[in-house]
């Protein structure tokens, strides 16, 4: 028998199939688990926090926001050390010195971005319609 058009046998052969396997092992088969943008951190930076019946907020992890803070804290102390520190024991700065002022501004930068993106509000809720966050990266 011929079959209308714009239908194929596949897709009456799924309808006509009523028994749908939903174990573990077959929903590995059939769902893809690897992540849509690869890199990123490999631990939880944030947590998600129900506000409201409506209202859904992302929050830091302790393990992310302790790694800001490492970096910022770190980039801080070398840029304290070199500055005061180091250039107060000798009458002149250093190249030495310099070198670890410029890492230490690095260090702090990346650390200040890093809590900067981290605790940026993001909130999304359902009854107004919006999602709420401080700058789209």
């Amino acid at each position: 028998m011929e079959l209308p058009k714009g239908f194929h046998r596949e897709v009456i052969e799924a309808k006509e199939s009523n028994t749908v396997d939903f174990t573990e092992a077959s929903l590995k088969k059939r769902v893809e688990i690897s992540p849509l943008k690869p890199g990123g951190s490999n631990f939880k930076t944030h947590t998600l926090i129900e506000k409201s019946s409506s209202q859904l907020r992302y929050r830091p992890s302790i393990g992310g926001a302790l790694f800001s803070l490492v970096f910022l804290s770190v980039g801080l102390g070398l840029v304290i050390y070199n500055l005061f520190w180091e250039s107060g024991l000798q009458n002149s700065p250093s190249l030495f010195n310099f070198f670890g002022f410029a890492i230490g501004l690095i260090f702090c930068l990346a650390g200040g971005f890093f809590v900067f993106y981290l605790f940026m509000p993001r909130i999304f809720d359902k009854q107004l319609g919006y999602y709420l966050s401080l700058i789209h990266i």
